[in-house]
């Protein structure tokens, strides 16, 4: 898994930077105004997420506009270019004000999507923004890439919030909150004393 990636920026456009590292040139998908800031840099550290469905990277200054990429990507119809777009929609001070009024219009027209789209988030983000964006706990970090990490390997939204209600308090690590949300997931039968 990439973590992040720390480069010179060679080349800039809407909504992505190319970062040369190690003589190769990485194309990183972010939102635009980090586009914006990173043309001005000399060289820039991005936190990544790698998105295996098309081999794609998507960059991100800060921590926690990473954990908010994540928990985006975990409601069910939302991809990495409808999770930017959200995000260069609105900030996560807007995104919490939006999901928390419960009304999916205001969602719709604040972020930018449509009305399906905008109840879904209400239904599985409200109280998990932060105005810095999702809370910057391990265990919420933990919990959104876990379910990030579970719907790209085919698990429903029933099942992935199922799994991820039964982990302990506080997991230690991300590997530990998919391997016992997995094991939640493993039939009765296939599970060994």
């Amino acid at each position: 898994m990439i973590d992040s990636i720390t480069g010179v920026v060679v080349q800039s456009g809407d909504g992505y930077v190319v970062l040369k590292t190690a003589g190769i040139g990485v194309k990183i998908f972010c939102t635009h105004d980090a586009a914006r800031r990173l043309a001005r840099k000399k060289s820039a550290t991005l936190r990544c997420v790698l998105y295996p469905d098309n081999i794609e990277l998507y960059g991100f200054e800060k921590e926690a506009e990473r954990a908010l990429f994540a928990r985006l990507l975990s409601v069910s119809g939302v991809g990495p270019k409808n999770a930017l777009r959200i995000m260069n929609s609105c900030n996560a001070r807007e995104l919490d004000a939006a999901v928390t009024s419960g009304r999916a219009e205001r969602v719709a027209r604040t972020c930018g999507v449509g009305t399906k789209t905008a109840a879904r988030l209400i239904l599985e983000m409200r109280g998990k923004i932060h105005s810095d964006g999702v809370s910057d706990t391990p265990e919420n970090r933990f919990e959104a890439e876990a379910a990030s990490a579970l719907k790209r390997l085919g698990y429903s939204k029933k099942e992935i919030t199922t799994a991820l209600s039964q982990l302990p308090k506080k997991p230690k690590s991300l590997q530990q909150t998919i391997t016992i949300a997995l094991k939640n997931l493993a039939p009765p039968h296939l599970m060994t004393h």
